[in-house]
């Protein structure tokens, strides 16, 4: 199947996978979450190698904090907030200092520092008090976006696992899954973390359970240096707006959110 008719394809099937579980009641949202995790767990034990495990059970992890987060009071809880907040954390700080110390401070490192500046914090977590408890988390468009480029970054980067070269191969993979959490959300930036942690999750039944075509297509050669270079700057021009929008919050006296309202709060006390 060529790579540009698996693409639409996939990201449709991606989005409507993730926008399923989100709207389902949260016990049958939570079964199904649980059957697909176990399955993308024993793929990725079977596929024998460290990165697919950890990487595999980092997935489910943030998937089944939704599950919590709906189905359970703990959401509630300043811990768990904290524990799912620092998790976040922790895998962007991977892939920063991954990316430092293979490419040096690359337009993307610096997107990503700033990326963690702006993220938001505990508090940005709530959960809807009807009977759909829906998980949303207070971000900034400019934020979602910054972070989908970034992300994607990333894909464009990922080394083929059979020759150990990096030329893109899973660059549309990158793209697709991008699209699919922007579009499970409805463009709508609170609704963005459950959405793509569920997609996520999609992506992982993708490389571990039907890693072959039609179900996942390779796409070598897609890393142009001009194309990621471009991708790079988007990605820090993204997130300095997040950053700008972040100043300009704590000039209102807005309830700070994130690491930059708090210090500017700070400062002008």
């Amino acid at each position: 199947m060529s790579v540009w008719l698996w693409l639409p394809l996939a990201t449709a099937a991606l989005t409507l996978f993730a926008v399923a579980l989100v709207r389902l009641p949260p016990t049958p949202s939570a079964i199904a979450v649980n059957l697909v995790a176990l399955a993308v767990l024993t793929g990725a034990m079977l596929a024998g190698g460290w990165f697919e495990v950890s990487k595999m059970t980092a997935i489910v992890a943030t998937a089944e904090a939704v599950v919590v987060f709906r189905s359970t009071g703990l959401g509630n809880s300043t811990g768990f907030r904290w524990l799912v907040l620092g998790g976040l954390v922790v895998n962007i700080l991977i892939f920063v200092g991954l990316e430092a110390s293979i490419r040096g401070v690359t337009l993307n490192v610096l997107a990503g520092s700033l990326i963690l500046a702006t993220l938001s914090g505990p508090g940005a977590f709530a959960v809807s008090e009807d009977l759909q408890r829906r998980l949303s988390y207070d971000l900034s468009l400019a934020w979602v976006l910054a972070y989908s480029t970034w992300d994607v970054n990333f894909f464009f980067f990922i080394k083929d696992m059979d020759t150990g070269e990096r030329t893109g191969t899973l660059a549309a993979l990158g793209v697709a899954q991008a699209l699919a959490s922007l579009l499970a959300c409805g463009f709508r930036a609170k609704d963005y973390l459950a959405g793509r942690m569920f997609v996520m999750l999609g992506i992982g039944v993708l490389v571990v359970v039907v890693p072959f075509e039609p179900w996942l297509v390779r796409s070598p050669g897609w890393r142009i240096p001009a194309v990621e270079q471009a991708l790079h700057a988007l990605a820090l021009g993204l997130t300095l707006a997040a950053l700008v929008q972040s100043i300009l919050r704590a000039r209102r006296g807005e309830l700070p959110r994130n690491l930059v309202e708090r210090a500017l709060a700070v400062g002008r006390s």
